[in-house]
């Protein structure tokens, strides 16, 4: 069951929220590329030749393809405090994961509550509440961005289904101590999203695993 964040967390966390809401309600589709990459403009081809997907990461990610149905992408950002003028170089982490769905659960309905589906492909290991949703595409796919709100965190979860299994791609939208900088990091996450790409399933049957 999914349950409400409690209280001093889930307001300080609303609160953060307002901004967010309101540059990323002009940034849903993720087929839109941004004006401004704030990362370098060299980029890295990853292939997932298990799960049959490429996407491009800025040079400077450290990925950790551990587990190929589940990748985890460090981003570090250096920017200045609007407040104390600082220096901070917050990391956050995007998730590419890759999940079985074998019942062919829609976008829709994926991680909804009653669903049975696991709430760790949304990049949360529990979600407590899911703040919104909006359709869109992702390699010409219907997919689906969902707010996701669990474990400390808040995170857009976006959801695209292909052959056998379920794609989810995850960013966070809120950083309590490093939100202005995280505002500016946004435009290169949505230019991830649009760089995911299916592969040929005829060069990804690697193993079992694959779709």
């Amino acid at each position: 069951m999914k349950r409400a964040m409690n209280g001093r967390r889930g307001a300080l966390l609303a609160a953060l929220l307002v901004p967010v809401l309101v540059s990323g309600a002009g940034a849903q589709s993720a087929t839109v590329k941004p004006k401004t990459i704030v990362f370098p403009t060299e980029w890295h081809e990853y292939q997932n030749w298990v799960y049959c997907y490429s996407v491009k990461l800025p040079v400077d990610a450290v990925l950790d393809t551990t587990d190929p149905a589940r990748i985890r992408v460090t981003m570090t950002r250096t920017g200045n405090d609007p407040k104390t003028g600082r220096v901070v170089t917050p990391k956050w982490v995007f998730w590419i994961t890759a999940t079985p769905n074998p019942k062919g659960v829609s976008v829709t309905h994926w991680v909804e509550p009653g669903s049975d589906t696991p709430d760790a492909s949304s990049g949360l290991a529990e979600i407590t509440e899911i703040m919104r949703r909006r359709d869109f595409s992702i390699d010409g796919h219907k997919a689906i961005r969902k707010q996701v709100e669990g474990s400390g965190e808040r995170r857009d979860a976006c959801f695209v289904a292909h052959g056998a299994y379920m794609y989810g791609l995850s960013y966070p939208v809120v950083d309590v101590d490093n939100q202005s900088v995280l505002q500016d990091e946004l435009p290169t996450f949505y230019w991830v999203i649009e760089q995911f790409q299916f592969a040929d399933p005829a060069r990804c049957k690697v193993t079992a695993a694959g779709p």
